[in-house]
């Protein structure tokens, strides 16, 4: 079961200033270590950037009822022991400078948090202690200053540290009591300068390091004094650092001893006015809250937890967590400031708002042991730069800031590598998605408009426009590219509306073939393959002859109708594609081409006359015509015998009769052309009418 805390949530009102605050956890002075720094213009150096007003705005969102800046400084011995802290001086006062400090106010009070600047009058304080009787105001104009622009900047208070204290110069003893009177002193002297409308709301606290005492010679009964000098001059709170309470060094036991025994002991010599934070080494919640409950101490802070958590109120409030996370440099001071510097510059990086409302945003996780190695590495580049320059303060503050750019520059990246691969794998698969139902529809109708696509010719059959069906469609019709039923006088006009009469002879006398893909490669680089020559087509229309001549001498036979005997027996085992059409299809085929209806002219009928007036030729051996019924289908590559030719007076009888006269009629020719017969490419051609 969880622990619940009983106090640290409550408020806790400071007095005399009477501000209220959310709860008992604060937020301790860290060095942000990420302000402007110009060595040579004091007017560019120490002005708060956009990185620490991000930082103190995501701290006051994540609920700490106090929080406190780094020390900020107001003399050159400040800034060159803090280089890269925030600066304020009269001389270096401008108007960016101004903008800057209001705009860190008002940031976190945008979340209704309590601002504390906590001021490093080191330079004033030796002043006045070294003046004696003689101190004045004078000496601390500076810290005066200081709390006045503190004050017109928006912050809530300021936070002072007690001196270690001068030594007499006989007895080496600590001139306690002049620690003492400047403690009131600086007090009354702040709430003097500043108006009283803000001087009687203003808070002002007071930090007592024990270990910085111990070393000036003040044992547990003087920094109980201090205690009581500042609730007796009217501070609202004190801080008691110099130590860890629950991690204490063993090579320091003295120190920490001292420290545990004044966080012990303090509320016994204090009234209840005065508030008591203890600050250093507390990290478990059921601890600090007994320590809140029973009034040892007011509240807590923390500052390097603070910057490993900047939610940790939040947490603590929800019962979330029962102790701060885990710092592998608990026991190193050194490292660990460095690790809460870079933590720090991590959360700055961004606002609030650009982190989409998570505080701890981009902050390294110190509890892993990749994050550890890094922090060794660059303390050990720190560690050389600070060996090669001596206490430069420049190089010392470029070695802090090496640690925070080796997170922005190097780090971000990194860990942004998968992110953006996973992101772009998404894009490319969503990418993909959408464009594949395009790319396949785009690839089909690419496939079936290939170039130069089907139209239809005067003839009926498919004319291809000089682009053909392919090979693959030539071979899912039985027709290779080198099919002799192809017949190649039509590859010569592929492409074209007009038929030669040779074509419709062959479409007559053979089954309409579908065209291969040589016809298309034909038609597409006409002008680049040669004519087939003369030689080549003869041998295919003779073969149309015979066909025709056979179909008009059983069209004879059968009286115009009906099929020859021997072609019935042969359809049998031929395709019923094979089948010559009967002369009534013939005709239909014909009239719906269009043959035959053209009106027979003068000339063309003289020309018939002519042809039957002449003497008759007698047909040579070769020219013979042969029929269906005296020779059997002829087979391409077998030998057969030549038939009886048929008496001639029959044969131009049964023509004539069958055919008939003038343009409709059917021209027979030879190698021996007839005169007023018109010849076409030198080829035998023949016009079928109805």
């Amino acid at each position: 079961m969880s622990f619940i805390p009983r106090a640290l949530n409550s408020e806790l009102t400071l007095l005399p200033s009477g501000r209220v605050l959310k709860n008992r956890l604060c937020k301790a002075p860290t060095s942000e270590a990420t302000a402007t720094y110009d060595q040579d213009d004091a007017l560019a150096t120490g002005i708060p950037t956009p990185i620490i007003i991000n930082a103190y705005e995501k701290w006051a969102a994540g609920q700490w009822g106090l929080i406190v800046t780094g020390g900020i400084c107001i003399d050159n011995f400040g800034i060159n022991f803090l280089p890269g802290n925030m600066w304020i001086g009269e001389s270096e006062d401008c108007p960016i400078r101004r903008k800057a400090f209001s705009e860190l106010a008002k940031r976190v009070h945008s979340y209704h948090g309590t601002l504390i600047g906590q001021v490093l009058n080191i330079e004033d304080q030796a002043a006045y202690l070294k003046a004696g009787s003689h101190a004045g105001a004078k000496h601390l104009a500076r810290t005066i200053f200081a709390a006045k622009y503190l004050a017109e900047s928006g912050f809530d208070g300021i936070e002072l540290a007690v001196p270690e204290p001068p030594k007499d110069e006989e007895t080496g003893l600590p001139l306690l009591h002049r620690v003492l009177e400047l403690i009131d002193f600086t007090q009354t002297i702040i709430r003097t300068a500043l108006p009283w409308q803000i001087a009687e709301k203003f808070v002002i606290g007071l930090k007592v390091s024990t270990a910085r005492l111990q070393q000036g010679g003040v044992d547990m009964t003087g920094i109980i004094r201090v205690l009581q000098q500042a609730e007796s001059s009217r501070y609202d709170y004190i801080s008691i650092a110099g130590g860890s309470y629950e991690t204490p060094l063993k090579s320091a036991e003295s120190r920490e001893h001292l420290y545990r025994r004044v966080i012990n002991e303090a509320r016994e010599y204090l009234g209840q006015d005065i508030s008591v934070y203890g600050i250093g080494g507390f990290r478990s919640v059921p601890l600090m809250d007994s320590l809140v409950y029973s009034r040892t101490l007011s509240g807590v802070g923390m500052a390097k937890p603070a910057c490993a958590e900047f939610d940790f109120p939040v947490n603590v409030l929800h019962h979330r967590v029962q102790a701060t996370l885990k710092n592998p440099y608990e026991y190193d001071n050194d490292t660990g400031v460095l690790a809460a510097t870079a933590q720090l510059q991590q959360a700055g990086s961004k606002n609030i708002m650009e982190s989409e409302g998570s505080v701890n945003d981009g902050i390294m996780d110190l509890t892993t042991r990749h994050a550890v190695k890094r922090i060794d590495k660059v303390r050990k580049r720190r560690q050389v730069g600070v060996s090669q320059t001596g206490a430069n303060g420049p190089r010392r503050f470029g070695a802090y800031l090496s640690v925070v750019q080796f997170r922005s520059s190097v780090l971000n990246v990194v860990c942004k590598i998968p992110r953006m691969l996973l992101s772009a794998s998404i894009l490319a698969l969503l990418l993909a998605a959408l464009i594949a139902p395009f790319t396949a529809i785009f690839l089909c109708s690419k496939k079936k408009q290939l170039p130069g696509s089907s139209t239809t010719g005067t003839n009926g059959a498919a004319n291809n426009g000089g682009g053909l069906k392919s090979k693959r469609c030539n071979r899912s019709a039985g027709l290779g590219n080198d099919d002799p039923d192809l017949i190649k006088s039509d590859r010569g006009v592929a492409g074209t509306n007009e038929t030669k009469p040779s074509d419709k002879v062959a479409e007559f006398s053979a089954p309409v073939q579908p065209p291969t893909d040589a016809n298309s490669k034909m038609g597409q680089a006409g002008k680049n393959k040669p004519t087939p020559s003369r030689e080549q087509t003869l041998v295919s229309k003779e073969q149309c002859d015979t066909d025709l001549r056979s179909f008009l001498s059983e069209v004879q036979k059968n009286g115009g109708g009906g099929k020859p005997e021997k072609a019935k027996k042969e359809n049998k085992s031929n395709d019923k594609a094979d089948k010559p059409p009967s002369l009534a299809a013939t005709q239909e085929v014909m009239s719906k081409e269009g043959v035959g209806k053209k009106q027979p002219d003068k000339k063309a009928s003289d020309n018939s006359k002519e042809r039957h007036n002449k003497p008759k030729v007698e047909p040579t051996q070769n020219e013979s015509i042969k029929t269906v019924a005296d020779e059997p289908k002829v087979e391409p590559g077998a030998a057969t015998a030549m038939p009886t030719p048929v008496k001639e007076e029959k044969k131009e009888k049964s023509t004539m009769s069958a055919v008939g006269g003038g343009d409709g009629g059917c021209k027979i020719q030879s190698e021996h052309p007839m005169p007023g017969v018109p010849q076409v490419d030198g080829a035998a051609s023949k016009y079928m009418g109805p």
